[in-house]
């Protein structure tokens, strides 16, 4: 039986993968929940929206019963999916680079990466009411050369995770000699 903890484990695995063995994890960066309310808000009313209509959906005897069933497992399924998406969209901050995570369904990823080195400018944007009275906003990392900038929505306090960044990047280059920027 798929517990969360075994669900937990797989995440981690998914996220470890990428991670050179001289790398260090020092920080996931993920979504806001703020981010899911729209799609949490579908996945309740399917769940628990035919349990308020019980009676009229069992007088319909088995096409009431397969209703109740259809809905329920479908918000079941979305609710694993939003979970899952989740867990795996997010930044992975190491002590040498970023990785992007973008997990847009159960079987779409796209996994980018940035040196510390390769990282121009880390800015950040907060939007609207709601994304300031609960410190949500996007983050985007610029890239020098041909490699896309890296971003991720909704993450929570965007003004720590920038300075944390930014300071990361300065650490990773007084470390590096000359030769090891080229």
């Amino acid at each position: 039986m798929l517990t969360f903890h075994m669900l937990q484990n797989y995440v981690a695995k998914i996220l470890r993968q990428n991670i050179r063995d001289d790398e260090t994890i020092l920080q996931i960066v993920r979504s806001h929940p703020l981010k899911h309310i729209i799609p949490g808000f579908a996945i309740f009313v399917l769940i628990f929206g035919p349990l308020f209509f019980l009676l009229p959906l069992l007088s319909f005897g088995e096409m009431g019963i397969l209703i109740l069933s259809f809905s329920f497992f479908l918000g079941l399924i979305l609710l694993i999916r939003e979970g899952y998406i989740w867990n795996l969209h997010a930044f992975i901050v190491t002590d040498q680079r970023i990785i992007d995570f973008d997990q847009t369904g159960f079987f779409h990823r796209t996994v980018s990466e940035s040196r510390f080195d390769k990282i121009q400018d880390v800015s950040y944007t907060q939007n609207g009411l709601l994304q300031t009275f609960f410190d949500v906003g996007s983050i985007v990392i610029q890239t020098a050369g041909e490699s896309a900038n890296l971003e991720l929505d909704y993450v929570h306090a965007p003004a720590r995770i920038q300075k944390l960044l930014i300071q990361l990047q300065s650490e990773f280059l007084k470390r590096q000699s000359p030769d090891d920027l080229s």
